[in-house]
């Protein structure tokens, strides 16, 4: 890793730890400074304003688990697939609420103007991947509609997280239900062909 790339995460785990602390509306480039041990125009360097650093640090936040979720859709079955991608994203907002009990809402808000654009990509990147998971063994469309429910479930579950572990358990059971509720109700004409459920090389 370049100098410039080690500043830079330097900066954003600085400011994740702001802005998890006091929130967006509190946190200044000043305290983001302050918490570096640096001067504000070492964060200058890499945002204009508290406004693009805090989507430096969403995006940054967003990417690993994107990155976390990608990682575990490579292997498994369909369920173990969709529940390992599902369960990534779930962990985020665990994450997110360990760190920041009373601002964790503000990295998640897909509606909001700020950050509203990298979450919603987010999320129908997530979608894509369980979408893809579910495809070894549901028919394109049945799978479409299953990923977009599944995925709604799990930001259901984000919003308690109380019981991280039940949140969990409930997720991997909701999957295994899901997909075969939706296994039974497609037509076998329409099924993956059993060629699909193989592994890649």
């Amino acid at each position: 890793m370049s100098n410039q790339a080690v500043a830079e995460e330097e900066v954003r785990a600085a400011a994740y730890r702001v802005f998890c602390r006091v929130g967006f509306r509190a946190a200044s480039i000043n305290d983001v400074a302050v918490e570096l041990g640096r001067t504000r125009p070492v964060v200058y360097k890499f945002a204009t304003g508290k406004e693009e650093l805090f989507r430096l640090v969403t995006k940054g936040v967003l990417t690993r688990t994107l990155a976390e979720a990608e990682a575990v859709a490579r292997t498994g079955n369909a369920a173990e697939r969709a529940t390992g991608v599902l369960t990534a994203k779930l962990d985020m907002a665990v994450r997110l609420h360990a760190d920041s009990p009373h601002h964790a809402a503000a990295f998640l808000n897909d509606s909001a103007s700020l950050i509203g654009d990298l979450a919603a990509d987010f999320t129908d990147r997530i979608d894509g991947l369980v979408r893809q998971a579910l495809e070894r063994e549901l028919d394109r469309a049945t799978a479409r509609e299953s990923a977009s429910i599944l995925t709604a479930l799990t930001r259901g579950l984000e919003d308690d997280l109380r019981a991280p572990e039940e949140a969990r358990r409930l997720l991997a059971a909701a999957v295994e239900t899901f997909l075969r509720g939706a296994a039974r109700r497609a037509p076998r004409s329409s099924r993956s062909t059993p060629h699909s459920n193989k592994e890649k090389p």
